[in-house]
C-alpha cells in the first residue's frame, strides 16, 4: 500500500475538516493558526504533494518559481482565487481549485446586512449605545433612509449577485444589473440588464459589487463612475477591495455624492480608509488585518504607534481613540501607547510619526522621544 499523500494546511480549519485530513492524508496542520511568511510557506511545502491554503496566502509568480516541484495542486479553502497567479501555476504544472457556490447565501446575507446597516446608520447607533453616549430620541436624531422600493444596481450577476437579487426582491426593490453577458430570461427574474456600467449607474439608489478581480475590473470604481450615481446613493462592496479606488470612495462619501457605504473588503495599503463613516470600525479592522498579514509574510513585526497630537479636545474623541488601540491590538499589532505623554487629550497617528512641529514644545519632543525609545526596547528587546 502506497503512503498517503502529504498535504500542507496553511490555516487552522474546522475540526471536522481537520479530522478528515488526518484520516486521508499526511496532514501538516497549523494548530496555532499562525500566518506564514513567503519563505515559511515555501519551506513548509517541502515534501508535500498538495497545499490547502486560504485567501491569506499569496501565490505569486515568484512563489511558484521557488515552490518545490513535488507540489502538484493548490486546493483553495475559498471561493475566490485572485490570491493565486493562475498563469504561473499553469507554467509550473500545478492544478488550482476553489470552492464555488458554498458561500453564495452567506455573502448575499452579508450584502443585505451592509446595505440596510448603511442606510439605517446601524453602526453609528450601536457605537453610541456601547459608549454610553445615546442620550434620548428626537425626530431628527439618527435619521437614515429606507431601502424598500428603491432601485438596486448589481455589478456582477454571478452566483452571489443572483442570490442578492432574490433577497432584495423581498424589499420590493427594482433590480438592475450589469455583467459581461446577459442572463437567460428565466434566470433574470425580472431584473433589468444594462450593457454598460455607465448606463446602469444613474439608475441605482443602491449599488452592490460582486464581480471578480480581473485586469478589466481592478480599480474599476473610479471617481468618474461614482459621479454617475444619483446623489445620496449607497455603495456596498461585498467582493474585493482591489475593484475600488479607495481615494475616490472616500471623496464620494465626504462630498455627499454617497450617503453611506457598507464595506466588506478594502485594499491593504490605504489607512486613509479609516476616515469612512459610519463603518469606520469595520474598515479599521479590515485594514489592520491586512497590514498584519503583509508584515508576517515578509517576516516583519507590525507595530502601531499612538502619539500625541493637539487637535481633539473632547472626551468622546478620546473614547474613540482608545477603541482604535484595542482594534489594532486585537488584529495582532504590537501597540505602543504614548497618548498621555503631555497629560492631555490627544489624537491618533497610527503607523507613522507626525512632523515634530505639530507638537507643543521642544521639551515635549524630548519627552516623547525618550518614552518611544523605552517602549521600543521593552517590546523588541535591546
Amino acid at each position: 500500500m502506497s503512503a498517503k499523500p502529504a498535504v500542507l494546511v496553511t490555516r487552522k480549519l474546522p475540526a471536522a475538516v481537520e479530522d478528515r485530513l488526518r484520516r486521508d492524508y499526511q496532514a501538516r496542520l497549523n494548530p496555532d493558526d499562525r500566518l506564514y511568511s513567503q519563505d515559511q510557506l515555501i519551506e513548509s511545502a517541502r515534501g508535500t504533494q498538495a497545499i490547502l491554503p486560504c485567501h491569506t496566502e499569496h501565490f505569486s509568480a515568484e512563489v511558484f518559481e521557488r515552490l518545490p516541484d513535488e507540489v502538484k495542486i493548490i486546493a483553495n479553502f475559498s471561493v475566490g482565487f485572485d490570491h493565486v497567479d493562475v498563469e504561473a501555476a499553469r507554467r509550473k504544472g500545478v492544478v488550482v481549485t476553489n470552492t464555488p457556490d458554498v458561500l453564495s447565501d452567506a455573502t448575499a446575507e452579508l450584502t443585505m446586512m451592509l446595505m440596510i446597516g448603511a442606510a439605517r446608520r446601524a453602526s453609528e447607533g450601536e457605537k453610541l449605545v456601547r459608549e454610553g453616549r445615546w442620550k434620548d430620541w428626537s425626530p431628527a436624531f439618527m435619521v437614515g433612509t429606507q431601502v424598500t422600493g428603491k432601485r438596486l444596481g448589481i455589478l456582477g450577476m454571478g452566483r452571489v449577485g443572483q442570490v442578492v437579487a432574490k433577497r432584495a426582491a423581498g424589499f420590493d426593490m427594482t433590480i438592475h444589473y450589469h455583467d459581461v453577458r446577459r442572463l437567460p430570461p428565466e434566470r433574470e427574474q425580472g431584473a433589468i440588464f444594462h450593457e454598460t456600467l455607465e448606463d446602469m449607474l444613474p439608475q441605482c439608489d443602491v449599488l452592490t459589487v460582486h464581480c471578480n478581480v480581473t485586469p478589466a475590473t481592478r480599480g474599476l470604481m473610479t471617481a468618474r463612475l461614482f459621479d454617475l450615481l444619483p446623489r445620496g446613493a449607497i455603495f456596498v462592496n461585498a467582493a474585493r477591495g482591489a475593484i475600488v479606488d479607495d481615494d475616490a470612495l472616500v471623496d464620494a462619501l465626504t462630498s455627499g455624492r454617497l450617503r453611506a457605504a457598507g464595506i466588506d473588503a478594502t485594499t491593504p495599503h490605504d489607512v486613509a480608509m479609516a476616515k469612512i463613516h459610519p463603518y469606520r470600525e469595520v474598515v479599521l479592522r479590515a485594514v489592520y488585518d491586512r497590514i498584519v498579514q503583509g508584515c508576517r509574510e515578509h517576516g516583519a513585526r507590525p507595530i502601531a504607534l499612538f502619539i500625541p497630537q493637539p487637535r481633539i479636545e473632547s472626551p468622546e474623541a478620546m473614547i474613540d481613540i482608545r477603541r482604535q488601540i484595542e482594534i489594532a491590538r486585537e488584529a495582532g499589532f504590537i501597540t505602543i501607547d504614548l497618548l498621555d505623554t503631555y497629560g492631555s487629550v490627544t489624537d491618533l497617528a497610527p503607523l507613522w510619526v507626525a512632523p515634530w512641529d505639530r507638537h507643543p514644545n521642544a521639551r515635549g519632543h524630548a519627552m516623547l522621544g525618550e518614552r518611544l525609545y523605552q517602549a521600543l526596547r521593552r517590546e523588541l528587546g535591546p
